[in-house]
C-alpha cells in the first residue's frame, strides 16, 4: 500500500479479503496484520451482517450482535435489512412472509404490532382493509372504515 492511499481497515479488508471468511477474520484483527497491526474494524452494521453471515446465528445472532456488541439503537430499519423483499411485490407469495417475518421482528424489538401500514400492504383488495383493522385492533382505520362502523 505505497500508493499514498490510505484506506480505513474496513476498506482493506474489504478489498484485500479473498472471501468473507477472511474479510471477518481482518475485521478481527487477525489478517492484514502487517499493515493495520493491532487494529480491528468497530462494531457496525457491516460487521455484524458478515459475523452472522460466516458464524451463522440468523436474526437473533444478528440483533445480538447490533445491540448489544455495537450498542445501535433499536429502528425498524433493521428488521427491514435483515428482512428485504429483494425485488418481489408484497402481495407475491414470497413478499407477504417477508412482511409477516417483518412484523414479527418489529414485535419482537421494538414492540410494534400489525398497524394500518400493514395491512395497506399485505391486502390487495380495500375492501378486505376492514377485516384486517379489526383482527389487529387498529384504531387508526380509513375513512372508508370510519364510515363503515357507524
Amino acid at each position: 500500500m505505497d500508493s499514498g492511499v490510505n484506506p480505513t481497515l474496513l476498506e482493506a479488508c474489504g478489498l484485500f479479503a479473498t472471501n468473507r471468511t477472511r474479510q471477518l477474520l481482518c475485521y478481527e484483527g487477525k489478517e492484514l496484520t502487517t499493515y493495520a497491526k493491532g487494529q480491528t474494524v468497530p462494531y457496525s452494521i457491516e460487521y455484524c451482517s458478515l459475523f452472522v453471515y460466516v458464524n451463522g446465528g440468523g436474526q437473533k445472532g444478528f440483533f445480538e450482535c447490533i445491540f448489544q456488541k455495537a450498542k445501535l439503537p433499536v429502528e425498524k430499519k433493521y428488521c427491514d435489512m435483515f428482512y428485504s423483499y429483494g425485488g418481489n411485490a408484497t402481495n407475491s407469495t414470497f413478499g407477504l412472509i417477508v412482511l409477516e417475518k417483518r412484523y414479527d421482528c418489529y414485535k419482537e424489538h421494538l414492540n410494534i404490532s400489525r398497524d394500518r401500514e400493514y395491512c395497506d400492504l399485505s391486502l390487495s383488495k380495500e375492501s378486505d382493509f376492514y377485516e384486517c383493522a379489526i383482527k389487529y385492533e387498529i384504531n387508526d382505520k380509513p375513512d372508508y372504515c370510519i364510515w363503515k362502523e357507524k
